[in-house]
């Protein structure tokens, strides 16, 4: 109880006095407007009594709850269907799907569980997103009053950036970041306020710990307040008694994050059993946390002492030389890895969009808008703006320099950067409202609010374009009847929610579409979500990249491969290429005078790739604008889109998504003259009515001898792709139909053929 009210009392003081009803109406309409802007998709979101989530990641998590719920009260389970066919144990921090499946157990008997649980995770991010803009609000109330906390609040609620990470559907661990970021941070405040106050501190370790096991990056934000304590040692070096405080807080919040961590290490509940993740909690952040405990410790029985234990001194240093030394052996070529994610140098980090810098002031503009050009030169404002008695002027400048810098070199910390926008924002109003003439202070902070709505004016296109198209990554239309198509046509290899038994084959395609394949099309993905942190990235990138057939089969029979998903992944080569060590060049720059700046068009060494000859050509012998498409054998067209591809200079129809099949098929022995030339052909009708020739061509060997695969059992219904003619067989004006029948293909029949004179 003494501790209660001793928190009530310091909240008190935080968010600057009492709970008004004015309090209540300013939270009330910067929850709804938050909210709002959050659900603007609605209606594509809630389409047709179905849920569309945000992107595969959020796909993949909703998955890992109906996983928990099916294995419940298993606390890991091995998933074959993810990173097939070697699997993926507990990849990232399953903290929150777990919560959430052991609510949602007693009602997974319920007709439409499924269906609601997808509601429900649809919705939390817009609630969660309408909840952090309430506590910026109260954030910034203590800071500069409760018109300069509307305004923050308000911004905070409007922020493009915040409201994408927050937005209807986008169920991912970017939801609550922003959230566990400002409570940290306020409980760090409020520790450091009542440093003596030893229940505040551990209270901040418990949070760390939490906030760790919500999202693998936390490492960062929290890296703030180790540089703000280590600054506030040297900055009052000479008061003793702060310094004492300051080390036995600081020590207890870190040692009680590592006793946290340690214990989930020590139970092992997510049978990870490694030294070293850094995706989930591991040995690594145990150490690292004991690591910034100790000192601190240190410095609580050293300082003010006139005369100092030297030899403790030295044992400690000792020790910590040991203990730094024992990580760098065991973790240091993971922490180099792991850098990368924040510096560079991981080429499938450094191809996905959020991982990349703004390439243009067009594009900083258009997400952010000119308040977050202006929001960083507010800090000048800073030495002339009180904080109601708070001296914390300091932490605010380095969180937001820290953010901005981080926010330059990743775009993947732009909703961090929001805070501080907001909280600046704020600032601004009641820097307005406090300089010169009391009578006219309203009048300079409306003003001031004016123009900060004007200048967030480029912003509000972005709100438009939600209501309309309701998001980048909406699956409605070829995606997601491709992933139905492959869910509803293809043999079942397993149970998707029960996999960790390992399934019959899995499914090739493109790292960011495993989380559909798993979670929609219920079928084993080779690369998943993951990227590289999983099996399969390396082995899809050898399929991309490879010109030999033997190659290509060799990829497929390793990973037990039946299916291929294919589209224009030309883009993408370089990354892939990188992956594997292929140094081949995809692109030829070329100026075109007419616009005046570089192109970069395919080389013609990406048109003899397999994986473009299937998806331009499918897999038969073409020819289009000088660009000659060799036959690909062993793999059969079985599935394409409604929607043509992006593609121009070809005289056929390209479909944006393509699915292929890998069968054996009948083989056809063709005897001929030696040396001759013969040509396979046979009309395919797709799925979509349209009908391509399958053209092959061989020479006969010195024997007379060429051999055939025949792929297409013969189409029999409007939804199905087959052939429409039996093939033929032509060398030297002589042609020949071949009879094969669907069965002699399904089982692999051989054929004799003859165009010999």
């Amino acid at each position: 109880m003494k501790m209660f009210n001793e928190f009530n009392a310091q909240r008190r003081r935080i968010f600057s006095g009492t709970f008004t009803g004015t309090d209540i109406v300013f939270t009330f309409i910067v929850f709804l407007v938050a909210l709002v802007a959050r659900i603007l998709p609605w209606h594509h979101v809630f389409f047709s009594g179905k849920v569309y989530l945000f992107d595969p990641d959020c796909y993949i998590r909703l998955r890992k709850i109906l996983i928990y719920i099916h294995s419940f009260p298993q606390t890991h389970v091995y998933d074959y269907f993810q990173g097939f066919p070697k699997g993926t144990g507990v990849i990232s921090s399953p903290a929150m799907e777990y919560l959430i499946a052991v609510f949602s157990y007693p009602f997974h008997n319920f007709s439409g569980f499924i269906t609601q649980l997808g509601r429900a995770v649809a919705l939390a991010p817009s609630l969660i997103g309408a909840v952090t803009a309430v506590v910026m609000y109260f954030f910034v109330k203590g800071w500069w009053g409760r018109a300069a906390a509307l305004c923050s609040g308000l911004v905070l609620a409007l922020h493009p950036k915040h409201v994408e990470a927050t937005i209807l559907g986008r169920f991912d661990n970017e939801m609550i970041e922003p959230l566990l970021l400002m409570v940290t941070f306020w409980l760090y405040i409020v520790s450091c306020n009542n440093r003596k106050n030893l229940r505040y501190w551990s209270g901040l370790g418990v949070l760390s710990a939490v906030y760790l096991m919500a999202w693998r990056g936390a490492l960062f934000p929290l890296s703030i307040i180790g540089v703000d304590l280590v600054l506030q040692v040297f900055l009052h070096r000479g008061d003793v008694d702060r310094l004492k405080d300051l080390g036995k807080g600081a020590g207890l919040m870190y040692l009680t994050a590592a006793a946290i961590l340690g214990l989930i290490c020590i139970t092992d509940m997510w049978g990870t059993g490694g030294m070293f993740s850094w995706n989930i909690v591991s040995w690594f952040h145990v150490a690292l946390f004991v690591c910034a405990g100790v000192p601190f410790f240190l410095l609580y029985q050293c300082a003010g002492s006139n005369k100092l234990d030297r030899q403790k001194i030295i044992k400690y240093v000792c020790v910590a030389a040991v203990f730094f030394g024992l990580m760098l052996v065991l973790f240091g070529t993971h922490i180099g890895e792991g850098l990368k994610v924040i510096g560079g140098g991981n080429a499938w980090i450094d191809s996905i969009s959020q991982y990349q810098r703004s390439s243009h002031i067009s594009k900083w503009l258009k997400s952010f808008g000119i308040l977050s050009l202006l929001a960083p030169f507010a800090l000048f404002l800073l030495p002339s703006t009180s904080f109601n008695g708070m001296k914390w002027k300091r932490f605010l400048i380095l969180w937001t320099l820290v953010m901005v810098v981080s926010t330059i070199g990743r775009n993947r910390y732009a909703e961090y950067l929001t805070l501080n926008v907001s909280i600046l924002a704020g600032m601004i109003i009641y820097y307005c409202h406090s300089i010169g003439d009391s009578r006219r202070a309203v009048m300079r902070s409306s003003g001031a609010v004016a123009v900060l709505l004007c200048l967030q004016i480029p912003t509000f296109a972005y709100f438009s374009n939600l209501y309309r198209t309701g998001g980048v990554f909406n699956i409605k239309g070829d995606i997601e009847d491709t992933m139905l198509w492959l869910r509803d046509n293809t043999p079942s290899p397993g149970d998707p929610y029960r996999p960790s038994t390992k399934p019959a084959y899995g499914v090739m395609a493109r790292w960011d579409y495993g989380g559909w394949v798993e979670s929609i099309a219920l079928r084993p993905s080779i690369a998943t979500n993951y990227g590289t942190e999983t099996y399969g990235m390396e082995e899809v990138a050898r399929f991309l990249l490879t010109k030999d057939e033997d190659e290509l089969h060799k990829v497929l029979e390793r990973n037990r491969v039946r299916y291929i998903i294919i589209d224009k992944i030309l883009g993408d080569l370089p990354m892939y290429a990188k992956l594997i060590g292929n140094n081949s060049q995809f692109f030829v720059e070329r100026w075109n005078p007419q616009v005046k700046k570089t192109e970069y068009l395919p080389a013609p060494e990406t048109f003899s790739l397999i994986s473009s000859r299937l998806f331009f050509a499918d897999g038969s012998l073409a020819e289009a604008a000088g660009i000659q498409f060799q036959p690909v054998e062993g793999v059969r067209l079985v599935y394409e889109s409604d929607s043509p591809a992006s593609v121009g200079g070809f005289p056929w129809e390209i479909k944006r998504l393509k699915i292929f099949e890998k069968v054996e098929g009948a083989r056809v022995n063709v005897r001929g003259v030696p040396g001759a030339m013969v040509n396979l052909s046979q009309p395919i009708e797709t799925n979509q009515g349209r009908v391509f020739v399958y053209n092959n061509e061989k020479y006969f060997d010195r024997h007379g001898m060429a051999t055939f695969r025949l792929l297409y059992p013969r189409k029999n219904d409007p939804g199905t792709t087959g052939a429409i003619e039996p093939p033929q067989i032509a060398s030297n004006g002589r042609k020949q139909v071949i009879q094969v029948l669907d069965t002699d293909i399904s089982t692999g029949r051989t054929l004799e053929a003859t165009l010999a004179q």
